[in-house]
């Protein structure tokens, strides 16, 4: 009965919150002890290529423990910033931010960054101002995959890994704080805003 009740008042993304710090707990360990292993080993024309391999896994343990964190409260803009800057280093993407937010204001920035990677699939810019919860790109090629970000209609497109960060995530904590992503695209560039539902509508 008591597990019954339990699941009753535990919601879905609050879970996959759960399920998500245990794995990235579980594989901050062995990244943590190869990278530990490297360094104590001959240096080889190999090891610059497996150390930025680690480096890279290490960044995004670091996101996605962040991003589904179940506390907010070592969650701020700086960090937040590090963290986007550190990730999309390598995908060959500039990040430049500005302003501060809230912690949950940072954490939906760092949604918005991830999701932000796939619209510039040949590198670029992106700017964060935390300010205005808005995020600018840049590049040769802009393409956001999703026609549009709102619940209904990524239910209605083939969800993947992809856009569950989106559905699960961004959208859940966004509608807690009855906020809504507004996008306006042009050619060569892509801007994302975090704005009240009120003035959306």
């Amino acid at each position: 009965m008591k597990e019954a009740a339990f699941l009753n008042h535990i919601s879905y993304p609050v879970l996959l919150q759960y399920i998500t710090q245990k794995i990235c707990h579980d594989l901050a360990t062995p990244v943590g002890a190869i990278r530990l292993g490297l360094e104590h080993m001959e240096a080889t024309d190999l090891t610059p290529l497996l150390m930025e391999s680690i480096d890279n896994a290490t960044t995004r343990i670091d996101v996605f423990r962040t991003l589904f964190s179940t506390s907010l409260e070592t969650i701020d803009s700086q960090r937040v910033s590090k963290l986007l800057q550190a990730y999309m280093k390598s995908k060959n993407i500039t990040f430049e931010s500005s302003g501060h937010t809230t912690p949950l204001g940072a954490r939906l920035m760092l949604g918005l960054g991830i999701v932000a990677c796939e619209a510039l699939p040949r590198g670029g810019r992106v700017q964060v101002d935390f300010d205005t919860l808005s995020l600018a790109c840049e590049g040769p090629i802009v393409h956001i995959p999703y026609q549009h970000l709102d619940r209904e209609s990524l239910l209605q497109e083939n969800l993947h890994f992809k856009s569950g960060i989106v559905l699960y995530h961004i959208l859940y904590l966004a509608e807690q704080e009855h906020l809504a992503i507004e996008s306006c695209q042009e050619a060569d560039a892509l801007l994302l805003t975090f704005k009240s539902m009120q003035e959306i509508a």
